[in-house]
């Protein structure tokens, strides 16, 4: 699975009801996608042929150098970060939200995947998962050994030291 959190979140948290997973991205390109969701959905066309058409797609439209300029643009006006966990509810008798977010990150896809990948296997190699068998990374490592692995890994778009790479904002 992609993005496994919504199955693995519970494991971690059992208090947490529902969760989801979602995508941020340039509003022009939601119409797009929710067409290749709905084809997928209707049996009309298969994941694969949507990913081949999608990529022939961004080719031909320009899609690309469109990202790419967005991408060159993270660091002027307000916007959302690019990976941000958000969460609702009740805590102690209140209403509560809190959002955390990584002020920096990897400079490229390939980075910000596989960089933690590995990260994770050296932490392991070094002794120094939590437990045996399948889990979530947030119980598998600890976080500060992992985000202190991780911080120089994260350039885009400056370097953080790792006590400033995680940003916290509770309400």
């Amino acid at each position: 699975m992609g993005h496994p959190e919504p199955v693995s979140f519970h494991y971690s948290w059992p208090d947490v009801r529902e969760t989801h997973c979602g995508m941020v991205m340039p509003s022009a390109w939601i119409g797009t996608f929710r067409k290749y969701r709905d084809a997928i959905d209707a049996g009309k066309m298969t994941l694969e042929d949507a990913g081949r058409d999608l990529v022939d797609a961004a080719a031909k439209s320009g899609l690309v150098d469109a990202l790419l300029a967005a991408l060159s643009r993270l660091t002027d006006g307000p916007r959302l970060p690019l990976f941000f966990v958000l969460g609702t509810g009740r805590r102690d008798g209140g209403e509560r939200t809190v959002a955390a977010s990584l002020r920096a990150t990897p400079p490229d896809m390939a980075s910000m995947t596989g960089v933690p990948l590995a990260l994770g296997a050296l932490l392991h190699l070094r002794g120094r998962t939590a437990g045996t068998g399948a889990m979530a990374p947030e119980r598998a490592f600890d976080p500060d050994a992992f985000f202190g692995l991780f911080a120089p890994y994260c350039t885009l778009p400056r370097p953080f030291p790792v006590w400033e790479l995680v940003e916290l904002v509770e309400g």
